[in-house]
């Protein structure tokens, strides 16, 4: 499936200022809902690390990796992650 990619960069930039302004790390422990976490292991912009620090600093997470998958992989592998999602 292709993915559709955005090229432009003032929308990219404002993403990306979006996601610093929202971040919630100071905050992790205090989210008590559990949480499903799914990172790709071959996510070359967010490494694997930063989602096992997510998952331990979390009260109550589930950390899923699917070694062979990039930075969005319910993008790219959606009929399996709509399935990981509904716990199938």
């Amino acid at each position: 499936m292709a993915v559709a990619r955005e090229r432009d960069v003032t929308t990219l930039d404002a993403g990306l200022r979006y996601l610093e302004a929202f971040s919630v790390v100071d905050r992790l422990e205090r989210i008590a809902c559990p949480v499903r976490l799914l990172h790709g292991g071959r996510d070359t912009v967010v490494p694997v690390a930063a989602a096992e620090h997510l998952a331990a600093a979390l009260p109550d997470a589930e950390l899923t990796v699917w070694p062979e998958a990039g930075h969005a992989p319910h993008l790219t592998q959606a009929e399996r992650f709509e399935a990981w999602l509904l716990g199938a």
